[in-house]
């Protein structure tokens, strides 16, 4: 059986921990205040939370022109559900990882930018089961970490 979903609230002492006795490429030690660390085997990065209902979280990735390999962007949905994704406005091929409420990796898809293609027109990618986060990467990350379905994922909350 695979492990847990780990939700870990993070206390001085344990990024003390981290930071003395971790790995210097371990970005736990140095995330920056508001993001949130993602781990799934190998792919590691900090991520930006939107608040659901706020224009953060329908924008999404839309008008960046890159995404550093430690960077992602990590939505929290209220509830499981089969939430689809579109490229309006994103400039920059990403990895869209949809994991379980129980954080199993669900679906990978890596989208492509789809400038001066109407809204109505631009390709949905939608999972092939349900999730409660969806976490965003630069394209081809997942597959240069290992990153697979089923894969347990890690959110380490500051």
């Amino acid at each position: 059986m695979r492990g847990f979903f780990a939700i870990v609230v993070l206390s001085t002492a344990a990024l003390f921990g981290a930071a003395c006795g971790g790995s210097s490429k371990d970005a736990v030690a140095t995330r920056e205040p508001g993001l949130v660390f993602v781990r799934i085997g190998a792919l590691a990065v900090q991520a930006e939370v939107p608040v659901p209902e706020g224009d953060a979280f329908y924008r999404g990735l839309g008008g960046r022109e890159s995404l550093p390999d430690d960077r992602g962007m990590l939505f929290v949905f209220p509830e499981p559900g089969r939430y689809g994704f579109w490229m309006k406005d994103v400039l920059i091929p990403i990895d869209i990882i949809w994991l379980s409420a129980e954080g199993l990796v669900v679906d990978i898809q890596t989208a492509q930018p789809e400038p001066g293609v109407p809204d109505q027109q631009l390709k949905r990618y939608n999972p092939s089961g349900e999730a409660k986060y969806v976490l965003e990467v630069r394209a081809g990350l997942a597959a240069e970490k290992g990153a697979q379905v089923g894969d347990e994922a890690q959110i380490e909350l500051p």
